[in-house]
């Protein structure tokens, strides 16, 4: 089982009522982040937050600073640019070698949706990814809820006997 994530507080970045959020993961071609933007902005969405997910290989670093020279241009007036590097349990991570590298990509995915205001529905049967990834979590056992209430008070042994009808 990974280990329990420390406490830490959480700010919300949530977008202006009305307005929308793109969340993009970053790989090595960023105008595949700039066209989706172009594309939703010319459909007239209210984008105001772009928030780029992304490794820290240094490929990947230099796609970022050529959106943020875009952004900073005033090509994207009013849209705010928001930087969510992926970090594993060693910190920033270059690219993906591992289930909990991963991981770590999905928990900054989650967390940059949930900061935009927006709920994220994480149904997995990997019970450690259920149990590291979520704010609150639900057990059924034979379609009926037998658990529910936030993720910290389920340990990986009570949730097995809750699955068991126990």
């Amino acid at each position: 089982m990974l280990p329990a994530a420390e406490p830490r507080a959480i700010t919300r970045r949530r977008t202006a009522p009305g307005s929308e959020a793109l969340v993009a993961t970053l790989g090595h071609e960023p105008q595949v982040v700039t066209i989706t933007l172009d594309l939703l902005l010319a459909d007239r969405r209210p984008v105001r937050q772009l928030t780029v997910v992304h490794t820290s290989s240094e490929a990947v670093l230099a796609g970022l600073r050529s959106i943020r020279e875009e952004v900073a241009s005033g090509r994207y007036e009013g849209v705010r640019l928001r930087s969510v590097p992926v970090r594993g349990p060693d910190g920033p991570l270059e690219d993906f070698r591992t289930e909990s590298d991963v991981r770590g990509l999905l928990a900054a995915l989650y967390r940059a949706v949930r900061d935009a205001g927006k709920a994220v529905l994480l149904v997995s049967a990997d019970l450690d990814e259920v149990l590291e990834l979520s704010d609150r979590s639900a057990v059924m056992y034979a379609g009926q809820f037998v658990g529910l209430g936030p993720a910290d008070q389920f340990r990986r042994e009570t949730v097995g006997l809750l699955m068991g009808g126990v």
